[in-house]
């Protein structure tokens, strides 16, 4: 009886059919121990040491009580699982490494969700001109005009998808404006810690006539300090002509910063044109967009003022010339990201 015990112990034996983690049928106790044994871990020496949380574990205890530091344990300056969901970790020493973790999808998320809203922001003031009035808004928008300049609502170009106004100027010397009712604070300068606005932006659709007949000393098309103010006034940001070339400019107390715009746009078809005023660190700072494309930054000669938007249009000698205004908006961020 004890010999045919004894036969359940040794691999002589012929009576057990026993399987550990899906291996083959054990028939005695010395197979089975041996296959639990590589089930918790043991090498070819039967040493039990698995590394867990950066350390060697030698019993089941403490490989078991490590396990439960990883899930549950405030954070000890090593990040752990409880570390990354509830409290975050330190990443000092950690270098990029883009493996398409859960973690680094979520700081895509915000940085695409930081990005939309510096892209469509909440607008402070939209200008279609879907209104179909017989002149600009009197609540938002004012006009002067000279000699037989008219600015007036026209649906000319709405098969193209605009509503305008038509700042005209039919015959020589005369003159045309559109200005805003509200100022803005179109300065980097009054946009430190102590003030809300940290950026402001304008965008506006626009073409002109023939560009040959606009008076290039005068015509104007941005911010400005006083409605109705030209090229030639002081303390504005905007787009101007020079040799019917389309150039951006600064001008603080009459001293000026001049660009070139490049890529030559073409001015008589419907371009996209497009302010940002920010403080950028300490550097009051000025970027000018057609077509969302930048052209130029300027970051010298900008008046601390706030100032309402603007067109200026006027005819030289004795012919006519016009600008259109399509869709516009003009919005303030709190932030200058």
């Amino acid at each position: 009886m004890l010999a045919q015990l004894a036969t359940y112990f040794s691999d002589s034996g012929a009576a057990w059919s026993v399987q550990i983690n899906n291996n083959v049928a054990r028939t005695n106790l010395e197979q089975v121990i041996e296959d639990l044994s590589v089930v918790l871990g043991c090498d070819g020496v039967n040493v039990f040491n698995p590394s867990i949380g950066g350390s060697t574990r030698t019993d089941l205890d403490s490989a078991l009580a490590a396990v439960g530091t990883a899930f549950g344990a405030e954070y000890d300056g090593t990040p752990d699982i409880y570390d990354t969901i509830v409290t975050g970790h330190d990443s000092t020493a950690i270098t990029s490494n883009r493996d398409g973790s859960v973690e680094e999808r979520l700081e895509d998320l915000i940085a695409a969700t930081l990005a939309s809203l510096r892209q469509n922001p909440l607008l402070s003031f939209v200008e279609t001109w879907q209104d179909e009035v017989a002149s600009p808004r009197l609540d938002y928008w004012g006009s002067a005009v000279g000699g037989t300049g008219t600015v007036a609502f026209s649906t000319a170009d709405a098969a193209s998808g605009y509503n305008k106004v038509l700042v005209n100027c039919p015959a020589g010397a005369d003159t045309a404006a559109l200005y805003s009712a509200q100022r803005w604070p179109a300065s980097g300068a009054i946009m430190d810690t102590t003030h809300i606005v940290k950026r402001v932006s304008f965008e506006w659709i626009a073409k002109l006539g023939t560009v040959a007949n606009v008076d290039n000393a005068t015509f104007f098309m941005g911010f400005a300090p006083t409605q109705g103010n030209t090229r030639a006034s002081d303390n504005v940001i905007g787009f101007v002509l020079s040799a019917d070339a389309l150039q951006t400019l600064t001008d603080s107390g009459a001293v000026e910063t001049l660009t070139a715009v490049a890529g030559a746009p073409n001015l008589t078809v419907w371009n996209k044109y497009k302010i940002e005023i920010y403080l950028n660190g300490a550097t009051n700072t000025v970027k000018f967009y057609v077509n969302e494309t930048l052209k130029n930054t300027h970051t010298t000669n900008i008046a601390a003022h706030e100032k309402y938007n603007n067109f200026y249009q006027k005819s030289e000698a004795a012919v006519a010339t016009d600008l259109s205004v399509g869709p516009n908006r003009t919005w303030v961020e709190d932030n200058a990201l």
